[in-house]
């Protein structure tokens, strides 16, 4: 999948912002501040991530992205809880300073690591096709799978 192939997390907000057909959940965990430069918070800023954006040391993330849109998004210094029905899934997602969770279900899909885990789910197909996280804390943003 084209998605899966994507290593810049520029890139990668900018696909997913036009990607109708999923949902994209997205966590925080620890330091999501350090490796953002101006360049990446104007992206941010310009797709509507203003939370993200504007990030301070010490906040968590989270949001949620369905059909290009964004549906839920948050950011906190204290930790951040979302538990709901989205698209028909029981969705459960905290972003701490020490914990990265996207429960899709019954299964947490998230890859708990430092900086933005994303998950996303292709909503036609019933099915995650990708699982990723960005390193924002250091200045590459490099992505792990």
């Amino acid at each position: 999948d084209w998605l899966r192939k994507e290593k810049n997390i520029i890139s990668y907000f900018y696909k997913m912002m036009k990607c109708e057909d999923y949902t994209i959940f997205v966590s925080s965990k620890g330091d999501t501040f350090s490796g953002l430069n101006d360049g990446a918070k104007s992206a941010f800023s310009h797709l509507g991530f203003t939370n993200l954006a504007n990030i301070k040391r010490g906040e968590n993330f989270s949001a949620i992205i369905s059909g290009g849109e964004i549906v839920y998004m948050s950011s906190s210094k204290s930790p951040l809880y979302y538990k709901d029905t989205v698209n028909g899934y029981k969705v459960t997602m905290k972003s701490e300073s020490n914990l990265s969770s996207i429960v899709i279900g019954a299964k947490d899909f998230s890859l708990d690591g430092q900086g933005i885990n994303i998950v996303v789910l292709d909503s036609k197909n019933n099915k995650v096709i990708d699982k990723v996280r960005f390193k924002t804390y250091y200045v590459m943003l490099s992505a792990t799978r």
